[in-house]
């Protein structure tokens, strides 16, 4: 459990349309596993093993586990082995007037995987990366949400990550921070690099 002189853990909020609301949860992460704490990393609607954060806890903190519940690259294999470049298809993308059953199922499982987290007590740091998209696209709902940050342990750092963030979150949260976008390469046409952007 986290050891603070509160001793308690906190819940914190990333949220809004800028970029680096899963690059700062991920930064808290770092730290702790730098301070031997351990952290388990949830990504909502995200399927991509290809990114930089997901092959350092793979290769190098025993201490950090990532999984992702989303929608699978159709490509994966080939892209891991290095002999395609990512196109941006988006066909691992959920979009909200296509949302399939699938993805539903796998944010339900997602929560029930953080939910088996608190009765254990295994890590100090959770992160629930893109939950508010989620929580936006109906694939979890607020009632459970809620009753899920009503029962986090005492102990436990508690990170949600997203765009938006309903009211009645903000006010559970101990921390919110929001991100806007001012500018932005993507918007001039710009793709995603790896190594920087994923």
């Amino acid at each position: 459990m986290i050891k603070a002189e509160s001793g308690k853990g906190f819940i914190q909020v990333f949220y809004g349309h800028g970029k680096g609301k899963t690059a700062a949860a991920l930064g808290y992460v770092m730290r702790a596993a730098g301070h031997g704490l351990s952290a388990y990393v949830v990504q909502f609607l995200k399927a991509d093993k290809r990114s930089g954060e997901f092959q350092l806890a793979e290769q190098v903190l025993s201490n950090v586990k990532m999984e992702a519940f989303g929608r699978r690259c159709p490509y994966m294999d080939l892209l891991r082995q290095g002999l395609i470049q990512c196109e941006e298809c988006r066909e691992c993308f959920v979009k909200p007037k296509k949302v399939l059953q699938l993805d539903r199922e796998l944010a339900l499982m997602a929560l029930d995987t953080v939910r088996d987290c608190f009765k254990t007590a295994r890590f100090d740091i959770i992160v629930l990366d893109e939950v508010l998209l989620a929580l936006e696209y109906r694939l979890v709902s607020a009632q459970d949400l809620v009753e899920l940050l009503a029962h986090k342990p005492e102990g436990v750092e508690l990170i949600l990550t997203g765009p938006d963030a309903p009211q009645e979150i903000l006010e559970m949260a101990d921390r919110a921070s929001l991100l806007e976008e001012v500018k932005s390469p993507r918007k001039a046409g710009a793709k995603s690099r790896a190594g920087l952007d994923y």
